[in-house]
């Protein structure tokens, strides 16, 4: 009898070991997008940071910036939603979608909080705000975002 071919038990096996490695494969693709998602919107955050640092200092100097609060000679503030609203930052999907993040200016420092009414003060820690389904708070230490 001449036996050319695989055996349906062979295949099945095949097919077996072949649905295993897909599962593994696609939870890992699925681990390394998602952590893609993450970095992608903490760095931009950090990118609109930078850029409400200028905005806050222009409308210190010009106080024409409607998407800026200006409270005192020295004190100023934006909020993110603002800021995207008045199309001075790129990126509907940035806003937050729990506690609004609020970038102040005082003297010549800059600073984020979030969920709560700016200060002069700078604050020690910050609460979170989940943007682009990332939850995020900023780290006074290095300045800048970082997810919670």
């Amino acid at each position: 009898m001449d036996k050319r071919g695989l055996s349906i038990v062979e295949i099945i096996a095949v097919v077996a070991i072949m649905g295993i490695v897909a599962g593994i494969g696609s939870v890992s693709a699925i681990a390394i997008v998602n952590r893609q998602r993450k970095n992608a919107t903490i760095s931009s955050l950090n990118e609109i940071y930078k850029q409400a640092k200028s905005i806050l200092y222009q409308a210190q100097m010009e106080s024409g910036i409607e998407a800026v609060t200006v409270v005192s000679d020295e004190f100023c503030y934006a909020t993110l939603t603002d800021m995207i609203d008045s199309k001075l930052v790129d990126g509907e999907k940035y806003k937050s979608t729990d506690n609004e993040i609020y970038f102040c200016y005082y003297g010549e420092e800059t600073w984020v909080v979030i969920g709560v009414t700016p200060t002069t003060s700078k604050p020690d820690s910050t609460n979170n705000a989940t943007v682009n389904n990332v939850i995020v708070t900023f780290d006074f230490t290095n300045d800048k975002f970082k997810r919670a």
